[in-house]
């Protein structure tokens, strides 16, 4: 069945893959075709539900920017979902916004710079935290992949600390949490060779495990550096 087959982690991944690569189905000169737009989305709204549910429900509601903050979703794409969808926004599904979910995944694309409005991004989950607080606490998003969008629109000045941690953004920084880090490592090491990773030898997958671990240490110093020239009352604080 559908369901027994999209449990498969591999195929997930795969129709993971084919929701980041659909954006190049939409052509600039074709993106105000309102026929092209909906033929587009038909074929996303079966992609998401399979990689959601693991089934093609149509009848069930789909939280369709929750479900693609669970993918690497790209501009064109979460920007039409938004345009589509804009109620969702600040809809929360289990207790989170999109944008809560979106924090949490080590590579939630531009669905963070699309979803991070000054409401959402301000918006505290059940267990009061900011969505910023969330993204530093998994180490899920650096600050050009999704912390500076975040700041910028909901800037925790004085640096409040966290509810669940009691630590301020600085330190969450400093701590990301080791297995979203290993799994940005393996991500990025597999995305730098797409197609190719399987067919790697074991000796040059460990060369490119090395240089991705090295890529997203130093993307996190990035983050923390970043975060104190932003707020450097934080060292006050500590």
């Amino acid at each position: 069945s559908l369901q027994q087959l999209t449990s498969d982690e591999n195929i997930r991944f795969m129709l993971r893959e084919r929701i980041d690569n659909m954006n190049h189905e939409m052509k600039p000169t074709q993106s105000r075709d309102v026929n092209i737009a909906i033929q587009f989305w038909k074929r996303m709204d079966m992609l998401l539900r399979l990689d959601y549910w693991g089934n093609l429900d149509l009848a069930r509601p789909l939280p369709v920017l929750s479900a693609l903050s669970r993918t690497s979703c790209p501009r064109a794409v979460a920007a039409l979902a938004v345009e589509l969808f804009p109620e969702q926004q600040h809809c929360q599904v289990d207790h989170n916004l999109p944008l809560h979910v979106a924090c949490t995944n080590p590579s939630p694309g531009a669905m963070v710079e699309v979803l991070a409005s000054p409401e959402s991004a301000g918006t505290r989950t059940f267990q009061g935290r900011y969505p910023l607080h969330v993204a530093l606490h998994t180490g899920a998003l650096t600050w050009n992949s999704g912390v500076a969008a975040l700041w910028k629109s909901f800037p925790l000045d004085g640096s409040p600390h966290d509810k669940v941690t009691d630590l301020p953004a600085l330190l969450l920084a400093c701590n990301p949490d080791p297995q979203i880090k290993q799994q940005k490592i393996r991500y990025h090491a597999a995305r730098v060779r797409p197609g190719m990773w399987r067919f790697l030898q074991s000796s040059a997958k460990q060369q490119s495990l090395q240089s991705s671990k090295h890529t997203i240490e130093l993307e996190h110093l990035e983050t923390v550096f970043e975060i104190l020239r932003a707020d450097p009352s934080v060292l006050r604080s500590l």
